[in-house]
């Protein structure tokens, strides 16, 4: 499976962590999951896949 790296602040890293932690999740699998839903997106549906070219 592919990988990516993300840079963050240290603000941006901290609150991540909160929200991940409040959720009962870890850093790796909210990040990923909210890059996910954030790919989905289009003003009014969430249902957009993206391109495989």
């Amino acid at each position: 499976m592919a990988g990516l790296n993300a840079r963050f602040t240290e603000e941006e890293l901290d609150a991540l962590r909160e929200r991940a932690e409040a959720e009962g999740r870890g850093m790796q699998s909210f990040a990923h999951d909210a890059a996910v839903r954030a790919v989905n997106e289009t003003p009014g549906s969430s249902t957009r896949r993206p391109s495989m070219c």
